[in-house]
């Protein structure tokens, strides 16, 4: 087939963010329009800005820019990270077989997207809108975006419907700060040579927020119900009207104060679990969301609780009021989980949230308000993960089955089994603190191609969460 490209409109729009607590400074859109042959599809459910409702899409078909050779798109930007988000729809264009979409999308040396033919085999295509949220730091003053077909088949073509540009705060998530690794005693450090791609951002015990909501970033964030294990009679969902007092350390940008406002707790000796499906042979960055908003919690050890990450049981214990000082004021923990070494193609990540007990303390609920993942890139600075289309079909296949959820429950109880132990042993001499355990356990070597870690000298010395942060008494 001839050289097509199909490019009748190209309009880019240059957004004005509201009175919000960040004005990035570029905030840029780029909407194809060219209509598509399939009148069935729906209209789309995304917003242009934070200060507009009107949709340039056709109501009834979205549209979509396409070509048979490499195509870049050039951004002028200013020095920094930014959210980079590419909107698909994988449907029928034109005469175009969707099975020849096999295309790659780059930013500089990042491979941040990759279509294959196994993407549009039955089981892994989801022929659904999809929106890709990647995180990269640019150093000059333009941004490229790359999309190449593949070469190892023929009249093979790349698309896109909509490309998203904005600006966000140096150190906001790439930040060249120690995060311990779970379950491993290297510590990982992220600096400007890392992409990341979002995976979930989620509004733990609240409702959807909207891009237009956000604090001036335009990011979504999801509610937590169809990741979310737990009993009822254990487990509650918390609103409050406490003020929310962003800090230096968490400022106001950082999440909503919707995030904050929200939460779910969980009773002594009980657990919440968000079961959360992940492509394997990549690491990734978890970042969960803390802010003590209930009334009856107003000192150090008023609240205790534990919180274990990965498919292997993980602890740290949590005092967030001794962390922050006080109700109301936000914290944020980040870790790091490798997945590079698993050989299935889907891996669920739990983060389980419980109540401790055997502390001997006033109150001893666990509580969590918000949960990021983000997936890192590997060492050939690839984010392309193995069907871009069917993450949702995938995962939700592997969450419901029950195997599954009779391990989590066993790991956890097997958990708290040792960790009660320990605590009986020293009980008069609890001290709040946030830290993973790695005591004596034999860790298999991190594999260093996928990840880069920074080793610790002692294999038994656990991860001091207070390096992250700012220091904080003991």
């Amino acid at each position: 087939m001839s050289f097509i490209l199909l490019f009748i409109c190209n309009l880019i729009l240059l957004i004005s963010a509201k009175n919000s607590p960040y004005v990035p400074a570029d905030s840029i859109v780029r909407i194809c329009c060219i209509p598509i042959s399939d009148r069935r599809i729906p209209q789309p459910k995304f917003l242009l800005s934070n200060t507009s409702r009107v949709s340039i899409m056709d109501p009834d078909i979205p549209n979509a820019c396409m070509s048979h050779n490499q195509v870049n798109y050039t951004f002028p930007v200013s020095p920094g990270p930014k959210f980079i988000r590419l909107h698909f729809y994988p449907v029928l264009y034109s005469d175009l077989n969707i099975s020849k979409a096999l295309f790659t999308a780059s930013v500089g040396q990042f491979t941040l997207f990759r279509t294959s033919k196994s993407s549009y085999s039955r089981e892994n295509f989801d022929a659904d809108y999809n929106m890709k949220e990647y995180i990269v730091n640019i150093d000059g003053q333009a941004l490229n975006i790359t999309f190449t077909p593949s070469s190892d088949y023929s009249d093979t073509y790349g698309f896109v419907n909509r490309i998203d540009v904005v600006s966000m705060p140096l150190n906001l998530y790439i930040r060249d700060v120690r995060i311990p690794v779970v379950d491993y005693p290297p510590q990982f450090y992220m600096r400007n040579f890392t992409a990341l791609e979002t995976i979930y951002r989620l509004n733990v015990g609240g409702e959807f927020i909207s891009p237009e909501d956000d604090t001036g970033m335009s990011r979504s964030w999801s509610t937590d119900d169809g990741y979310l294990n737990f009993n009822e009679i254990h487990a509650k969902t918390l609103k409050s009207n406490v003020a929310i007092k962003y800090s230096s350390q968490v400022q106001a940008y950082t999440a909503p104060a919707e995030i904050y406002a929200t939460a779910r707790t969980v009773t002594p000796n009980s657990n919440m679990t968000w079961s959360l499906p992940l492509d394997s042979s990549f690491c990734y960055l978890i970042r969960l969301h803390f802010c003590e908003i209930a009334e009856d919690y107003k000192e150090d050890l008023d609240r205790v609780f534990r919180v274990y990450i990965g498919n292997e049981t993980n602890e740290l214990q949590a005092d967030v009021i001794h962390l922050n000082q006080g109700r109301g004021v936000p914290i944020f923990r980040d870790y790091v989980v490798n997945f590079s070494r698993h050989s299935e193609s889907i891996q669920l990540l739990h983060v389980a949230i419980l109540g401790n007990s055997s502390t001997g303390l006033r109150y001893d609920e666990g509580i969590l308000n918000g949960l990021e993942i983000f997936r890192l890139s590997d060492h050939s600075n690839n984010l392309a993960g193995s069907n871009p289309f069917a993450a949702k079909k995938a995962l939700q296949s592997s969450f419901k089955d029950p195997s599954k959820t009779v391990i989590i429950a066993f790991d956890i109880i097997v958990g708290i089994m040792q960790e009660n132990a320990e605590l009986q042993q020293n009980r008069g001499s609890v001290k709040p603190s946030w830290r993973v355990r790695v005591d004596g356990q034999v860790i298999p070597d991190i594999d260093e191609e996928h990840c880069i870690f920074v080793d610790n000298s002692d294999r038994n010395v656990g991860v001091e969460f207070s390096d992250i942060m700012e220091p904080v008494g003991r």
